[in-house]
């Protein structure tokens, strides 16, 4: 995930003489994971709620979470709790 940066200098030689170049190789380092969490972290339902509800209810709470920046960042925010 940090920056990288090679600095070269390549040369060849043959029976007439030399050259050269140089020059330097960068890689950018990713951007700062960032986490962000809905307002409300808990969510109480009534314990008669339906399935639906709770899906519902458990789309609506989830879309409060977001992912930004890292590199090659994975979450389970498509995933149901088990």
């Amino acid at each position: 995930g940090g920056a990288v940066s090679l600095s070269f200098d390549l040369s060849a030689t043959d029976d007439c003489g030399s050259d050269g170049c140089s020059g330097t190789f960068s890689v950018a380092g990713a951007d700062p994971l960032v986490v962000s969490c809905p307002q409300d972290a808990d969510v109480s339902l009534p314990s008669c709620s339906t399935e639906q509800e709770i899906l519902d209810a458990y789309a609506i709470w989830s879309s409060g979470f977001g992912v930004t920046g890292g590199c090659n960042t994975v979450s389970n925010l498509g995933e149901l709790p088990s």
